[in-house]
């Protein structure tokens, strides 16, 4: 039993170091890519300024890369959390529903 439960860390620690170098990664190329790019058609064309424009398309592309990253990793966390969430709304909901009255009447059954 406590094998598995280690086993099961192991898993998620190491899924969320290789996600910590796939975004590293999936960061660095686009924009030393797009940089390079830029440098060369700038030295082709003499247009300075498409060096800047590559450079700010390659940390889109970079942090749109970052986004669906993520999303795929934290998709079954925010299941979780949106499950926890429908089990507090239904506890508060029945809590309610045992209330009799507003919450003066509530206040006056706590004094009594």
């Amino acid at each position: 039993m406590a094998t598995d439960n280690n086993n099961n860390n192991f898993r998620k620690i190491a899924f969320y170091l290789s996600l910590i170098s796939q975004i590293g990664i999936s960061m660095m190329v686009p924009i030393f890519l797009c940089a390079y790019i830029g440098i060369r058609l700038s030295e082709k064309t003499g247009i300075d300024i498409l060096v800047l424009l590559f450079i700010f398309l390659g940390i889109v592309v970079a942090f749109r890369n970052v986004y669906h990253l993520t999303k795929k990793a934290y998709y079954k966390d925010k299941k979780k959390e949106d499950e926890f969430q429908k089990y507090f709304d239904n506890m508060k909901k029945e809590r309610e529903a045992k209330i009799p009255g507003d919450e003066d009447s509530w206040n006056n059954q706590k004094k009594a």
